[in-house]
């Protein structure tokens, strides 16, 4: 499929490769694919409205699914592909057969393209126990650059639908992943489902930056100020300086009293999310965060060079925060933003580094993600629940990258009591434990408040399970938020009581059904009880523990609280300064 504008995009170069695919699709009963391309190159957009085309043309009676990991992109990408813009390239429509919802009893129809989330798609497999098409699909998979959980899970059981296309009737099912670098362990776990090598397709593309690197001076903070200060204060006109995204979360007033959103994994499921991305002077976007995609007036991206996330450390066998160098692959995920502004003529990439720095930089293309970095124990008992009683080289995932690691995992879950212990070389089945800890992730995931730390949960599970006092299960449940939140939350050291500041306030009443509240103040808190009381925090939401704020002894603060008529109780660490 050629568009109609001169300027080509890169895939094309590889029609007749991605021709002879869809050629043997029905024949070969299951086929596999792997798509490879750098950023910018069309991959989600045009190359998906032709192998649309293909299907149609190849492959009758079969829709063509396309999982992305959020729902963000999805929701961007189903307006793009809608689009008069995008539609009046293409020889033939792509908005003529998007189907933006699963049908409720009936397969998808013939010839129709589904786009949906990796999370919509595992809700739909839980409720109805199938996917929405039979033996006869084309599923395009794009590949999370950090994968997670669900994606792992999914791609799972997306290739033991493929392992049946076998004994069905007139099969004719294609997995093709699609992916802006190669991944042998997806390539490995391909070939040993499917029984065949996948078909690989390479789009050809600069194997090194994207856009030129500009080093900014040694007073890199300030020089990033100036640009956001510049965005601020001029909003989108005729000498608006473009929209300004740095790849790294910022701790400084500054950016505290410009308001500047963090687009992290977290706020991607956020209705907020695409206005702060489309309209928003500015952005701080987390690194390991695998999407991108169409922005206007875009022209800054400012680059540290760093990575802030959760990792698995096997010294301690618990999950730490650390801040790593940046690979080579989460630099060009970051210069993509660029590639796909409206303005790309005139993007500049800033950096904190020098290309000599980014040579040495790790590739990165293979990264093990968040599902086999913070969220291991989650990925693990999830593996648990949908594979029970099977041994770990029987699963259909790709392969975890620290086996050590997961084998360390596996024991921790065994001793907390979440698995039963394994049979030979079996791994358990999930404990009821482990089944009400998955539904507490679950849970507080369909909330949008996040994920939790797994020894949190396991906390909380105690607490509903075993029959404990309502006192002891309020220990319990504060333990679990400490957890999951921080001993900071609750105290810190301060010179002096001036300098207590209120960073986050997390909730913890009785009923415990309060959301945490992250607080946009960041001015100190005063050490007289009537003070705090008129503080719109403690008006407003009534219930919050107090952090490091006042070294009041609770019992005034309760006193005074009740004396005003204010549902108010409050927490606190201690009743005397924590002084350094």
């Amino acid at each position: 499929m050629d568009a109609k504008d001169s300027k080509k995009p890169a895939w094309v170069s590889q029609t007749k490769r991605i021709g002879r695919f869809f050629d043997r699709v029905e024949k070969r009963r299951a086929s596999a694919a792997c798509i490879q391309g750098p950023h910018a190159a069309g991959k989600s957009t045009t190359l998906v409205a032709h192998i649309l085309d293909q299907v149609r043309a190849k492959i009758p009676d079969t829709p063509v699914i396309y999982l992305l990991p959020t729902s963000l992109e999805v929701s961007r990408l189903v307006e793009y592909l809608s689009s008069d813009e995008f539609n009046e390239q293409l020889p033939a429509k792509v908005s003529e057969h998007l189907v933006t919802e699963p049908p409720e009893e009936d397969l998808l129809p013939a010839g129709a393209l589904y786009v949906v989330s990796y999370h919509a798609m595992l809700g739909f497999l839980d409720f109805r126990k199938r996917f929405p098409f039979g033996q006869r699909a084309v599923v395009l998979f794009d590949l999370d650059a950090n994968p997670t959980t669900e994606g792992e899970l999914l791609f799972g059981r997306l290739l033991e639908w493929a392992v049946s296309c076998h004994d069905a009737e007139r099969p004719a099912g294609a997995v093709v992943t699609i992916s802006p670098a190669p991944s042998a362990r997806t390539e490995d776990i391909l070939k040993k489902v499917i029984g065949r090598k996948p078909d690989l397709i390479e789009i050809p593309g600069a194997g090194g930056l994207l856009v030129p690197l500009s080093p900014m001076r040694e007073q890199w903070m300030e020089e990033a100020k100036e640009l956001l200060r510049g965005a601020w204060d001029n909003p989108p006109a005729d000498h608006f300086p473009g929209r300004v995204f740095i790849g790294y979360q910022l701790a400084d007033q500054d950016t505290v009293d410009m308001n500047i959103a963090v687009v992290d994994r977290a706020f991607t499921t956020h209705k907020l999310c695409d206005a702060a991305l489309s309209r928003d002077f500015a952005a701080m976007i987390d690194t390991t965060l695998g999407l991108s995609f169409p922005l206007e007036d875009l022209r800054h991206f400012v680059s540290l060079g760093l990575v802030e996330e959760d990792i698995f450390d096997r010294r301690t066998s618990h999950i730490v925060f650390v801040t790593r160098q940046a690979t080579k692959a989460e630099i060009l995920r970051e210069q993509s933003w660029l590639l796909k502004s409206n303005c790309y003529l005139e993007v500049v990439f800033h950096t904190k580094y020098q290309q000599g720095d980014f040579e040495r930089f790790p590739a990165g293309s293979d990264p093990p993600g968040q599902a086999y970095r913070g969220d291991i124990f989650w990925t693990a008992l999830n593996l648990v629940g949908q594979w029970p009683g099977k041994a770990p080289s029987a699963l259909p995932i790709r392969s975890p990258p620290d086996n050590r690691a997961m084998a360390e995992v596996m024991r921790r879950i065994i001793v907390l009591g979440c698995i039963t212990p394994p049979v030979g070389v079996d791994i358990g089945q999930l404990s009821a434990k482990g089944r009400l800890m998955l539904d507490t992730r679950r849970v507080l995931q369909d909330l949008g408040l996040g994920g939790i730390d797994v020894h949190a949960a396991h906390l909380l599970t105690c607490a509903q399970m075993q029959g404990h006092s309502s006192n002891l299960q309020r220990v319990i449940i504060q333990m679990a938020a400490l957890l999951a939140h921080g001993i900071h939350t609750m105290c810190t050291k301060v010179e002096s009581d001036a300098q207590a500041y209120l960073h986050k306030v997390v909730v913890l009443d009785a009923d415990i059904e309060e959301d945490p509240i992250d607080c946009v103040s960041q001015r100190p808190f005063s050490t007289s009880a009537e003070e705090i009381l008129d503080s719109h925090l403690a008006l407003e939401r009534g219930h919050c523990v107090i952090k490091n704020v006042t070294m009041i002894p609770r019992g005034l603060i309760r006193q005074v609280g009740e004396q005003r008529g204010i549902p108010f109780q409050a927490l606190v660490a201690t009743e005397y300064p924590l002084r350094t």
